[in-house]
């Protein structure tokens, strides 16, 4: 037997129900919506409730997202008295109620108390819950450690811009931001921790959860960088003004192990609406950067109606180290890819805590330059990611490179070992315990004897190299845009200090990546690169290295995710910026971070001589990126028409020399062989091989 009941109807005593009896409660109107479901002594549920502070007519809503979310609901009687005892999650603080439901006399209306089991707060708040207009059907006190967050939320949200500081509740406790200097409505949160600092008996080991902290943390000020070459990115830059002409000289890195934290723009505050999410993962070679870089700063994509998040990660030897001991004492048998681990736990962090940030935890697109493209690519390889996120944009970094290819666990344990014996450390404790530095020295030493295993299949984070994941089609199912610059090695070449190439690095390397992505026309290929490259053709060499380990494996990757059913775009950034460096650079690796970022005035790249038409291209790619993390479709009413990728028509946008911008039809390289049947079984026989 079931029957309907309003909220305030009868409800009979477990005693005068008939057996069997359900009875179904809704309530609705234009600030509640309640359903909960009675049988028996067992309740079953959920409510949604906008709000009123202290009377007010101004109903606080949180979108679409209900402010209280039931975890778990259970009920008991006591005579005419129903005790229902819940557990909510309020923006991801866990707090108990006990709500007590008195039938009236007549049998016709409920009253409701509601108290907390918690303590108050030092400063008294009272909420008003209205059930309908006009009546105030119950009141509470706040309790501090739950219905705090649920607060604070609300006063931010009545106060105008420039009076209360934006407040929000995450894992962990509440935290302040502060409003976008450059933006009349956003608002920014830096330093938010997503994991415990991975120090002392932490290092290498998985990211653990944040600890509650007391009151309200600060959130205005960048946490440190991980550790690193204390002259950060400016490694790689200095050379690069050196050759405008332009004098850089960055600044020294502050940089610690307690280093897991990320930063947070949003479009307004607070939001009437859920907005999608782009998660970046800042590039450097694994080695170096921080999602703090000026760079970064993501008040410009945020204008454009997303929030954007900036996360730090492990870095170099503190995030690839893999050893026999360390893999017998994790519960997972796995050692090493700690870096991609924490990358994994920002992203469990953003669906936990997204929606209080005015995100939808359902619309994630990670993004990532150079190692951040690297490893978004990984990430579409490692099953702990599913779910996660729904998109992909990867510039200058496919994963398919032959490049980038794990090494075995056993690989890394056995370079992890001799990093071991070159520091004098007998045991995991004298390793947890060696100076950060000391680390590195060790790990480079070792890495200029023996190779750097990098990231490895550790059996539980990646499973699969992903040649084999992407050839079977096992990688996630997400959207992608993918692409690259018209010259990355320039950049390289420049760091290395060399004016002209003559070299092409590993050979066997680039014989494997040509047979790969190049079929047939293999030996045709190598040929004419090693020509150009004895005759000191740079920029010749350029080109053809630039096809061989970006552009064609960017097509294939693009390729291969089409054939699963998703969406694929292709871009090539070719605009290179007049003046000295422009013939030694061109579209060198890196330089569309400014576009995407809208960074041209920041000290990372001001050293440029950007034109007018540069800022306008900027803005068009930011619309591109910004539509694409909304729909996973790039294309806007005022955009050129970029078509999506598909093997027989192999069409990418391009970003031009002079910054322009159009659907370049004939974008495959020369050679290049991306149709997926045959590309499966090349990529089977040559990529699922570690090191």
């Amino acid at each position: 037997m079931e029957r309907e009941s309003s909220l305030f109807a009868s409800i009979k005593a477990p005693s005068e129900q008939a057996e069997n009896e359900i009875v179904k409660i809704t309530q609705a109107s234009d600030r509640v919506r309640e359903d909960w479901t009675f049988e028996g002594t067992a309740i079953k549920g959920r409510a949604s409730y906008s709000f009123a502070v202290d009377g007010s007519e101004q109903p606080i809503t949180r979108g679409e997202q209900s402010v209280r979310t039931p975890i778990s609901v259970r009920a008991e009687w006591q005579n005419c008295t129903l005790i229902v005892h819940e557990k909510m999650l309020v923006h991801s603080l866990v707090v108990e109620f006990k709500n007590t439901y008195v039938l009236s006399e007549r049998g016709k209306r409920l009253t409701i108390f509601q108290e907390a089991h918690r303590g108050v707060i030092d400063s008294e708040r009272r909420l008003v819950f209205q059930r309908a207009k006009g009546r105030t059907m119950q009141s509470m006190k706040i309790a501090e450690f739950g219905l705090a967050a649920m607060v604070a939320l609300m006063t931010a949200a009545a106060s105008p811009p420039g009076q209360t500081p934006p407040v929000a509740g995450v894992t962990g406790g509440l935290i302040q931001g502060a409003f976008e200097p450059s933006s009349a409505k956003g608002a920014v949160f830096k330093g938010i921790p997503f994991a415990q600092p991975p120090v002392g008996d932490l290092r290498w080991r998985e990211p653990q959860p944040v600890r509650p902290w007391k009151g309200i943390r600060d959130a205005t000020r960048y946490g440190a960088a991980c550790v690193q070459n204390p002259m950060g990115l400016a490694v790689f830059l200095q050379p690069l003004a050196k050759l405008y002409g332009a004098a850089y000289d960055g600044r020294k890195v502050a940089m610690s192990e307690d280093c897991l934290y990320l930063n947070m723009w949003t479009p307004e505050w607070p939001l009437k609406n859920p907005v999608p999410v782009m998660v970046w993962i800042h590039g450097g070679s694994n080695v170096m950067g921080s999602g703090a870089e000026a760079s970064y700063d993501g008040a410009a994509l945020a204008r454009k109606g997303v929030v954007v998040v900036t996360i730090n990660y492990r870095l170099g030897a503190l995030a690839s180290f893999a050893h026999p001991e360390l893999t017998r004492e994790s519960p997972h048998h796995a050692s090493g890819n700690y870096g991609l681990l924490d990358q994994i736990a920002a992203l469990e962090w953003v669906q936990r805590n997204i929606a209080a940030f005015g995100g939808d935890p359902k619309r994630v697109t990670v993004f990532g330059e150079s190692a951040g493209a690297i490893d978004a690519g990984l990430l579409l390889c490692s099953p702990l990611a599913a779910g996660l996120l729904q998109r992909a944009i990867m510039e200058s970094g496919p994963v398919l490179s032959t490049a980038h290819h794990p090494s075995s666990l056993e690989a890394g344990e056995r370079f992890g070992e001799s990093v071991a014996r070159s520091l004098g450390a007998a045991d995991l404790k004298k390793l947890r315990t060696a100076p950060p530095d000391a680390i590195i020295r060790a790990y480079a030493e070792v890495a200029a004897r023996q190779t750097d295993p990098g990231f490895v299949l550790d059996g539980w984070c990646l499973r699969s190299a992903p040649a084999d994941v992407f050839a079977r089609g096992e990688q996630l199912p997400v959207d992608m845009l993918i692409g690259n610059n018209g010259r990355e090695m320039s950049a390289f070449r420049a760091k290395a200090g060399k004016s002209e190439s003559k070299s092409v690095g590993d050979p066997e390397a680039l014989k494997k990546a040509v047979r790969i992505f190049y079929a047939g026309a293999t030996p045709v290929v190598i040929g004419m690169v090693l020509i150009d490259s004895a005759l000191g053709r740079t920029q010749a060499v350029d080109l053809w290295l630039n096809e061989v380990i970006a552009d064609c494996p960017a097509m294939a990757m693009a390729a291969l995710q089409a054939e699963t059913g998703h969406q694929a775009y292709v871009y090539q950034f070719l605009r290179s910026i007049p003046g000295m460096g422009e013939k030694t650079l061109g579209s060198f690796h890196g330089l569309e971070v400014p576009y995407v970022f809208g960074a041209f005035r920041q000290p990372d790249w001001s050293w440029l001589p950007f034109e007018p038409v540069d800022f306008a291209l900027g803005e068009t790619i930011q619309k591109y990126w910004t539509n694409f993390a909304k729909t996973g479709n790039p294309n806007g009413a005022d955009l050129p028409h970029w078509p999506n990728f598909v093997a027989r028509s192999q069409t990418a946008m391009q970003f031009g020399k002079q910054g322009g911008v159009s659907a370049n039809k004939r974008a495959r390289p020369t050679f290049c062989e991306v149709a997926p049947g045959p590309l499966r079984t090349r990529l089977i026989e040559s990529g699922g091989k570690t090191k």
